[in-house]
């Protein structure tokens, strides 16, 4: 399913009833409001941008927010830190300043969990569970992991699925945002996947040592920043990983010149959204989208060293997602 299937215009321009999110179906599959929300929030791949339209999902947004539960609201962040770490974590300033996805307050929002979470099951091929499960045993089903890391893990659908692959592996998902570390420990109270573990921890630094995972993941998550930060993502990942290790990509597909161009339009809005962004501080809800195709993340990852040790990736193979929205690939760690 991709992000623009199954569209369904309501003949009289009105939505779905608003259904009250609450403790019992938090973790719930998306509501039918969820799902029209979802689907309207972005143009497809043939269509021109449509103000009117904007403005309503917006306004249903907005809508739809202010009813959301304040679940996972924290207080100084210290609760959500690995053990041993005490230093707060330093927040990428684009993670505040330009969110992604409509979503006021960006990833920090603890409203915004359930959006994600909800999004997360309608949103893009590699974000439901059953096609993460058969990709992740063809591509690591034969390895017998120590130690896995999940970058960018939100709502953890990629993190439990590790989880329950290898049984006997430490499996740990971090991510910037503490309301979604909470969401994450509270559904594995639900799930019982006893060997996974989420911490807030900034995936361009991290505390851990050289060489300590033998597969690190992340799913849908460099299209959401800017070009540079992605570059350190990919440095830091290849200092933890060991020798041998293997990195599994999940992110938003590279196409010919003019389907990048259409994903750039719909993330972006287009010249509108640059004229928006410019006078009033609105865009797209895919900011960084460009920038996602300038950095072309297999060149990306291929090209990346730590001159120092010699360490690169090698063995890179990718493969597209069924409906093509997607692409999945893995890699190896060699060192010199």
């Amino acid at each position: 399913m991709s992000h623009y299937a199954k569209v369904v215009d309501y003949p009289d321009g009105s939505w779905p009833e608003l259904t009250e999110i609450n403790w019992e179906n938090f973790f719930q599959p998306p509501t039918p409001f969820e799902v029209y929300l979802f689907q309207t929030s972005l143009p497809k791949p043939d269509e021109s941008f449509n103000i009117s339209r904007a403005l309503e999902t917006l306004r249903q947004l907005n809508r739809y927010r202010q009813m959301l539960p304040n679940f996972f609201e924290g207080k100084d962040g210290s609760d959500v830190l690995p053990p041993g770490v005490s230093t707060p974590v330093v927040i990428s300033s684009f993670y505040e300043n330009k969110p992604v996805h409509f979503q006021k307050g960006g990833y920090l929002n603890h409203k915004n969990v359930r959006i994600a979470l909800a999004g997360a099951q309608l949103s893009f091929y590699f974000t439901i569970e059953e096609n993460l499960k058969y990709w992740l045993k063809i591509a690591h089903g034969n390895l017998n992991p120590s130690r896995i890391l999940d970058i960018g893990c939100g709502n953890a659908t990629t993190t439990f699925q590790y989880g329950e692959l290898f049984p006997n592996a430490e499996v740990i998902g971090i991510d910037l945002s503490p309301p979604f570390i909470r969401a994450c420990r509270e559904w594995k109270k639900r799930r019982k996947v006893e060997n996974v573990n989420f911490y807030q921890a900034n995936a361009e630094s991290t505390h851990w040592p050289e060489g300590y995972f033998d597969i690190i993941h992340f799913t849908y998550v460099l299209h959401e920043m800017p070009r540079a930060n992605a570059k350190q993502i990919l440095k830091e990942i290849l200092r933890l990983l060991k020798t041998g290790g293997r990195l599994s990509v999940m992110d938003v597909r590279y196409g010919e010149k003019e389907e990048r161009k259409n994903t750039v339009r719909r993330g972006t809005f287009g010249k509108f959204g640059c004229l928006a962004q410019q006078l009033i501080g609105f865009h797209g809800p895919e900011p960084f989208m460009n920038e996602y195709m300038e950095l072309c993340l297999p060149a990306a990852i291929t090209d990346t060293r730590i001159s120092d040790e010699k360490k690169q990736f090698i063995n890179f193979h990718q493969y597209y997602s069924k409906d093509g929205d997607g692409f999945f690939a893995v890699a190896e760690v060699a060192q010199d």
